[in-house]
């Protein structure tokens, strides 16, 4: 995709570059003040080759996003030319990468201080291609336990249920993500789920979880992609369907349907 690369920040180093291989791509969409909180927690881990920004904020709000990375001298900052969505984002971010490893991070999440060290850690000491953390929901004020990735995850796990990977827990050697294509850039949202499902196909993937809850989900009431009845949902669950419904058995598909319908409140139609 095409995209505008802005230079860089003028301002004091904040986030330390260090000789360890993993880039940080953190996807911001209209909410400056939350990806602030979401670089604060990128300069807590301390070991990180780069740190990139992809802009894919409305117009309106892209003065303010430039703004906000005005205090982060080692930030890349990539303004996508049009509203673009999260997967187009991410694969504009990885692409643009330099480490052997890949973290994601949304703008509206963060992470604990650890998480970056811990999972280099398992990834290079286990010759991994895929690092998953465990999530805490961040809901009206309070940190509650959320999703732990389980250790032996199949691909069809990610037909119906989302067993534990979203942007913000990503952590993947760079070369997987260019076998896979990156994200499906047709799926406004479920596009954590699919990539899950074509990266448990992939031959030999190495994958474990960690134990630990690292990553932070804000459950909060600003825009969001997951909200229930939105237009990026239903158009993601509707795609999402038809992508995979060949490879759902009549069980499978019936209960995604009611999924969509009694949670998601979008109808879909048996394809």
């Amino acid at each position: 995709m095409n995209s505008v690369a802005v230079a860089n920040a003028t301002a004091p180093n904040r986030l330390t570059l260090q000789a360890i291989s993993v880039s940080v791509v953190v996807t911001a969409c209209d909410r400056p003040a939350l990806l602030q909180r979401a670089l604060r927690s990128v300069d807590a881990q301390g070991a990180v080759r780069e740190v990139i920004v992809v802009d894919d904020s409305s117009v309106r709000w892209q003065p303010a996003i430039y703004d906000a990375l005005s205090n982060w001298g080692n930030v890349r900052h990539i303004r996508v030319d049009s509203r673009s969505g999260a997967s187009a984002a991410r694969n504009c971010g990885w692409s643009e990468s330099t480490g052997s490893y890949v973290a994601f991070l949304d703008d509206d999440d963060w992470w604990l201080e650890r998480y970056i060290s811990r999972a280099l850690a398992k990834a290079s000491s286990r010759g991994l291609d895929v690092v998953l953390a465990g999530f805490l929901e961040f809901r009206n004020g309070q940190l509650l336990p959320e999703k732990q990735p389980k250790s032996n995850l199949i691909a069809t796990d990610f037909l119906l249920h989302n067993p534990g990977l979203r942007g913000s827990n990503l952590f993947i050697r760079k070369k997987r993500l260019t076998e896979l294509g990156g994200f499906d850039e047709n799926l406004p949202c479920m596009n954590d789920m699919d990539l899950g499902y074509r990266l448990l196909k992939l031959n030999g993937l190495r994958y474990a979880p960690l134990d630990e809850r690292l990553v932070v989900f804000n459950n909060h009431s600003q825009q969001r992609l997951s909200l229930a009845g939105s237009r990026a949902k239903a158009l993601g669950l509707r795609r999402f369907f038809a992508k995979y419904r060949n490879l759902m058995d009549d069980a499978t598909a019936a209960a995604y349907v009611r999924k969509a319908r009694n949670f998601w409140k979008v109808q879909l139609c048996e394809v």
